[in-house]
């Protein structure tokens, strides 16, 4: 009974501070308005953009030549940082996407493999922060598969330039990521560089290539700006492109840029009647615009399945559902040439939804093959190892 009393006034109480403030505040034409104003309001707030200092150690810079080519770098240090026996995963997102798309699966990783092992994740061309070759036309941009695994061949040598020294990589990738990943696996090895195993996130070849005719008419589909982060956080989440609202709270605000006008008091004082501040609505647009890439999209998906089977590696293959299956990876699947995991209500942005059971697959699937050398990885894949550089 006292409970029910205490529900009862505590509801009365916000009844009447609704009524003042709807009779103090002219925006509102009944209670009606104001609630809704507020309840919008407070939704508002679950969409705020939040950072990813939780999740990586380290963010920089890493400029690869003297053209202005430089990428933003997430980082954490493993625990034998500096020693072969160092295992880092090293991390590329699909199209669209940006190196925070993988920040929560960072955390966890570093949480469940008790900090023994690293984790790299970076924008790519185009993407994020990082800046390409001055002179770069946006409107043009050269994502091709061959410059996109070139760019991820320099980064590693970049971050890694004494292979003695280096710790044994896991080269992770997402959809588009994947295809660069395993079409920079061989390059990588050939610079001296131990690759222990390459994980390929919800893409496979013949699913991919079926699903291009639909691709323009869903990105012509989206909103083309957003009035805040956390209107286009609310998008990412309501619209189920990425289902975990923590991990789309930290990544999603690095796909946009701001785009408003500057309000009176930004411009300088002899410009400052030029603008008013009314019309300085705040706008966010996406960075990539991806319907400038669709004369890459066949080529990042056409042959991946064979040479994913081909890669001198450990290969992992993890999808979102067990039908998406081509020919060649189901025979290849049947012989053992690869390891299959499938995660369980998911969507596409698998390592977003569900960053807790993927670290859990990567943490098992490093023990598993960190223990063997090269050659008994390579034997039972049936391959024969690289020639030494």
């Amino acid at each position: 009974m006292v409970v029910v009393f205490l529900h009862i006034f505590k509801y009365a109480k916000w009844k009447w501070k609704l009524k003042k403030n709807l009779c103090t505040n002219k925006h509102f034409r009944s209670t009606t308005e104001m609630m809704e104003a507020m309840t919008s309001r407070q939704q508002q707030g679950t969409y705020e953009p939040l950072p990813a200092g939780d999740s990586f150690g380290a963010t920089e810079m890493v400029a690869l030549n003297e053209d202005g080519k430089r990428f933003r770098v997430y980082r954490n240090a493993a625990e034998a940082a500096g020693s072969e026996s160092a295992v880092v995963f090293v991390f590329h997102h699909g199209a669209g996407y940006s190196g925070l798309s993988a920040a929560c699966l960072a955390g966890e990783v570093r949480a469940q493999g008790q900090g023994q092992y690293g984790f790299v994740s970076f924008d790519c061309r185009f993407h994020g922060a990082s800046q390409v070759e001055q002179g770069a036309d946006p409107a043009k941009p050269d994502l091709s598969l061959s410059t996109l695994a070139g760019d991820l061949v320099q980064l590693v040598g970049k971050l890694y330039p004494t292979p003695s020294t280096a710790p044994s990589l896991v080269l992770v990738g997402h959809s588009m990521g994947a295809a660069v990943v395993t079409e920079a696996c061989a390059a990588i090895q050939l610079t001296g560089a131990k690759v222990l195993g390459l994980v390929l996130l919800d893409v496979v070849e013949g699913s991919a290539l079926q699903a291009l005719a639909s691709m323009m008419p869903l990105i012509s589909a989206r909103p083309k700006s957003f009035r805040s982060p956390a209107e286009c956080i609310k998008y990412h989440v309501q619209s189920h492109t990425i289902r975990n609202l923590q991990s789309a709270r930290i990544s999603v605000p690095s796909l946009i840029r701001n785009v408003s006008p500057p309000t009176r008091a930004e411009l300088p004082a002899d410009r400052a009647e030029e603008q008013e501040d009314t019309s300085a609505e705040p706008r966010f647009e996406w960075i990539t615009d991806l319907r400038h890439s669709q004369p890459h999209w066949e080529g990042w998906f056409r042959g991946l399945s064979g040479k994913f089977l081909a890669q001198k590696t450990a290969r992992l293959l993890v999808l979102a559902g067990t039908d998406r299956l081509d020919k060649e990876l189901t025979i290849g699947q049947m012989q053992g040439k690869y390891q299959l995991e499938v995660l369980p209500n998911v969507g596409h942005c698998l390592h977003e939804d569900d960053p807790a059971s993927l670290a859990n697959i990567l943490c098992s699937f490093v023990r598993r093959h960190h223990a063997d050398d090269s050659a008994q990885i390579l034997a039972r894949l049936g391959k024969t190892p690289l020639p030494k550089k």
